[in-house]
């Protein structure tokens, strides 16, 4: 196949990797090659699937069936050469403050089509309607640009008013800093508990055998 470029995230850069045999200067082993390729196509056959959620599908058994439906036309698409071209290092991204603005309107849009389905949205896990909002902003990419719309809009409102004259519940400073205070009281005990432990072990060691 010759040299891949693979695309390294935090590096922001590539590493040229020559994929031919072994006998032909190839840098792979081929029980290497054949993981590498195995890796790469459950990554392939398990893409767009972000629809097949508890939420927008409660039944265990369609999600399986949908799932399995979708990795067979992600293999069909495979050997007829369609391929989309994945995401990585230099590829366009959005900006996070935009995906949070989209993510709230995900979130809100799918409460809303919950509720006029006849849904309790307090009955569902808050992790559900985030998988669910996460798979509806990649079927309605418009969502992104109305967020961008309205950071926009937000932006152009001067903010005229003393924020610091606003008082401040102490009562929430309280309950924030004693969680602080037990978090810190909490990982200093588990701390303690793994010196002891190793402690523990290294008195138990036996000592070794002298020889005559």
């Amino acid at each position: 196949m010759g040299i891949l470029k693979i695309a390294i995230t935090k590096g922001k850069d590539f590493i040229e990797v020559n994929t031919d045999s072994p006998e032909d200067g190839g840098d792979l082993p081929a029980e290497v090659y054949a993981r590498a390729l195995a890796e790469g196509l459950k990554v392939l056959l398990n893409a767009g699937m972000g629809k097949i959620t508890s939420t927008l599908m409660p039944d265990e058994a369609t999600r399986k069936a949908e799932a399995m439906l979708k990795a067979k036309e992600n293999l069909d698409n495979l050997r007829a050469g369609k391929l989309k071209a994945a995401r990585g290092a230099g590829s366009a991204k959005v900006a996070g403050v935009i995906m949070t603005e989209a993510m709230r309107l995900a979130r809100n849009l799918v409460k809303d089509e919950m509720k006029r389905q006849g849904l309790k949205v307090s009955y569902v896990a808050a992790s559900e309607i985030t998988i669910a909002a996460k798979a509806l902003i990649e079927a309605t990419p418009d969502i992104v640009k109305q967020a961008e719309a309205n950071l926009a809009e937000r932006a152009k409102v001067a903010v005229t008013i003393d924020v610091k004259a606003i008082p401040i519940d102490q009562g929430k400073v309280d309950k924030a800093e004693a969680a602080k205070a037990k978090k810190k009281e909490q990982l200093s005990a588990k701390q303690a508990g793994q010196t002891a432990v190793v402690a523990k072990g290294k008195a138990k060691k036996p000592a070794a055998a002298k020889h005559a």
